[in-house]
């Protein structure tokens, strides 16, 4: 395969007996108010006449020093992955969205592994937010076993799902938690790469056990961190997945420019 300059990759072996079971239905928000949530939502790339300028401007500035590129998350095939959430007396919010808008800003929805939207996540904005509480989820309600997705990677659940033929791609592309998934589509879409992303969060591995129709001459390319979180979903993937589905872990690091 043609690869990126500066990609290390090294092929994951399963382990034999690993189970496949789907997982189970687990309790996610209302789809209406998460939709309504959603909906209400802004653009990166919105300056809403009636709503303070950096109301959006903080969270474009926070994505820009972190390494990130907007224009290429603000293009017409990516535009709706990430959204900023709306003040508080622009929104009813739901009650199990506690968090303060102010500082939790930046979202991304979670899809089931079907590519139905499940949940929502939102990150801080603020770098004074401890490590440990820098993203949110819905109170009261499960994410686990839900993906982060770009518009490549919902087509190719959903057609999954369906038994379809998925369209051609490269490869998928799996990242670690929410800005290294807008990381890893601002790659793909910065050196023109057909790739699908995924993006995991703690209790995703879940998800890939029930991809068992993934089409085997579309390898799997996992780019979780190189920590020890990272290399036990590394691991969780390559258990859940089909033996017989190519899964290599691959950097991306040494691509200084497009590491936020």
């Amino acid at each position: 395969r043609a690869a990126l300059e500066g990609i290390l990759s090294v092929p994951l072996t399963q382990s034999p007996g690993e189970s496949r079971a789907s997982p189970a239905a687990l309790a996610r928000p209302p789809r209406e108010e998460l939709e309504a949530l959603w909906n209400a939502s802004l653009p990166l790339d919105a300056v809403p006449s009636n709503l303070e300028p950096t109301w959006t401007g903080d969270v474009r500035a926070y994505l820009c020093q972190r390494g990130f590129d907007v224009g290429w998350l603000t293009t017409p095939e990516v535009r709706g992955l990430a959204r900023v959430l709306p003040p508080r007396e622009r929104f009813p919010f739901p009650s199990w969205w506690p968090y303060p808008p102010e500082v939790y800003r930046l979202a991304l929805l979670g899809f089931e592994p079907d590519g139905t939207r499940a949940t929502l996540q939102a990150r801080a904005i603020r770098a004074d937010v401890p490590a440990q509480d820098k993203t949110r989820n819905p109170r009261g309600f499960s994410y686990a076993g839900t993906l982060f997705t770009d518009d490549r990677g919902r087509a190719f659940l959903q057609a999954l799902q369906g038994r379809e033929k998925a369209d051609e791609l490269e490869a998928v592309v799996i990242a670690e938690g929410l800005t290294d998934t807008l990381k890893l589509v601002q790659v793909a879409r910065r050196h023109g790469r057909c790739w699908a992303v995924l993006g995991m969060v703690s209790g995703s591995a879940s998800a890939f056990r029930s991809l068992s129709a993934w089409p085997r001459s579309v390898p799997c390319w996992v780019a979780t961190d190189g920590d020890e979180a990272g290399d036990r979903y590394a691991s969780q993937v390559r258990e859940a997945l089909p033996a017989d589905v190519a899964v290599e872990r691959v950097d991306f690091t040494s691509r200084q420019e497009d590491t936020p």
